[in-house]
């Protein structure tokens, strides 16, 4: 069994060989002319997605801190020129690896997400995303006192308490 260090050490790993791809992704979403409605892009960090594909979901929300949709077409898209999903992989890391981990007196999950939000960070500055006209945030699902702007690398003080996702 390895500990807390070892943990984010495999974490900071496996998140290494995906800043490529993701800063590609993070260029056009910070290079896209957004509708004016929308003020602030929430990347979500949800805690299956590191075993079940890429856990980071992108949420385009309006003033009152809502979920913003396009109509096109008769149907609401996101405002978006990627996926909000991202990345499309397998899993950061596989359940067996993670299983390997388990045991020990940490949370895996928020060490994770945690060394996540500071990779995505460096991840949205290189791709130029600090100087966008929408404020973009990365937070924990759920959580957003676990909120950091991207703009700034500092903890979010201004996160809208929304029930809407």
């Amino acid at each position: 069994m390895a500990g807390e260090t070892e943990w984010r050490t495999f974490v900071v790993s496996k998140l290494a060989a995906l800043s490529p791809p993701l800063t590609d992704v993070l260029r056009l979403l910070a290079g896209h002319s957004y509708p004016k409605e929308v003020v602030r892009i929430d990347f979500e960090i949800f805690p299956d997605g590191f075993t079940e594909g890429f856990p980071v979901r992108a949420l385009f929300k309006d003033a009152a801190g809502t979920e913003f949709f396009e109509m096109v077409d008769g149907e609401a898209c996101y405002p978006s020129p990627v996926d909000p999903d991202l990345l499309e992989i397998d899993a950061v890391y596989s359940e067996e690896e993670e299983a390997e981990f388990d045991g020990e007196q940490i949370d895996l999950w928020v060490a994770a997400a945690d060394e996540l939000a500071i990779w995505f960070a460096a991840c949205w500055s290189a791709a130029g995303g600090e100087g966008m006209r929408v404020r973009a945030v990365i937070a924990r699902h759920d959580d957003p006192e676990s909120g950091v702007d991207l703009a700034t690398g500092h903890e979010d003080e201004s996160v809208p308490k929304s029930t809407a996702s």
